[in-house]
């Protein structure tokens, strides 16, 4: 699971901080050097001399701190994902970050709205305190609760990238694992990309060549492993769904608040009434009563 997630089409800013037996360090001399592996294990190396270069230092604000080094990532057309593994050296030692940011086709909330989100029973936003709640923390918050909420429904309730790899007979079949599959990114059949319009993803997510606009036999195309880009989810969440995925994240980043309160306000100004103690998804009977409708219309949310 990545704990930095952003929409397609969006660059964002990493920040990574090293540090030796606990306290933050800075590395020996330079920057350290950041290889980035795409899903299909091709990778990306950046340092001082590329383009976006690795940063050691940079103007506020936030003023960076000891430890810090930062690298701007650029923005991905389609949903996706980079494994990020920073490594440098400190005390003539390598050291080695690892870290994942992905690209999503929406986003649950966004970190303003958590920041201005009221605790139960209080007019408290304590999100808004940058020091106690920085940036990655609330990042971290989110991202657990897409999980929670994919988990609970079966499905993605936004769109997300995934990537398969099946061996395939004459007589086989090629099933993707991920429901709601909204598009074929990419194909490979035996190692050798293929264009993703010769392929056709039936119902059950089942995946064929296709020749002429008639689906075909996988052994026409050769026999092997075949691998399978494709986004997944629903479109997004409505402005319900958002709302209760705030009070979970929440619930998370200050749990004591939602032990023993009855209500909530949204950050558009809606007071909405709660029962504490559920244990079923999420702990907060209104949020699984959400998810549960979810569930029951048979539909993925959407916005």
């Amino acid at each position: 699971m990545a704990d930095v997630q952003v929409k397609r089409k969006t660059s964002l800013t990493l920040t990574e901080t090293f540090s030796l037996d606990g306290a933050p360090q800075d590395l020996d001399s330079g920057v350290p050097t950041v290889v980035a592996t795409a899903p299909d294990g091709t990778t990306t190396t950046y340092n001082a001399g590329t383009t976006p270069a690795v940063q050691g230092t940079w103007v506020g604000p936030p003023a960076r701190a000891t430890g810090q080094y930062r690298l701007v990532i650029a923005a991905q057309p389609e949903v996706t994902w980079r494994d990020l593994a920073w490594t440098g050296t400190i005390g003539g030692q390598p050291q080695t970050l690892e870290s994942r940011v992905e690209w999503l086709g929406a986003l649950l909330f966004t970190l303003d709205d958590l920041r201005g989100y009221t605790m139960p029973g209080s007019a408290a936003t304590p999100f808004e305190d940058p020091v106690k709640y920085p940036d990655a923390k609330l990042q971290k918050a989110r991202a657990a609760t897409l999980a929670r909420f994919t988990a609970a429904l079966g499905y993605s309730p936004v769109p997300r990238h995934a990537r398969e790899v099946h061996s395939v007979s004459s007589a086989g079949t090629v099933v993707l694992e991920r429901l709601c599959v909204r598009k074929l990114l990419a194909v490979s059949v035996g190692g050798v990309a293929q264009a993703t319009s010769g392929y056709y993803v039936a119902d059950g997510g089942v995946v064929q060549p296709v020749s002429g606009y008639y689906a075909n036999y996988w052994g026409s195309y050769g026999f092997g492993a075949v691998a399978v880009e494709y986004e997944h989810g629903a479109d997004g969440v409505d402005d319900d769904g958002r709302d209760h995925a705030l009070t979970y994240a929440a619930s998370r980043l200050n749990p004591s608040a939602f032990t023993s309160g009855t209500s909530y306000t949204t950050p558009d100004g809606v007071s909405i009434t709660y029962e504490p103690g559920a244990k079923w998804a999420t702990g907060i009977r209104e949020v699984d009563r959400y998810l549960h409708l979810q569930l029951q219309s048979n539909e993925p949310a959407v916005a």
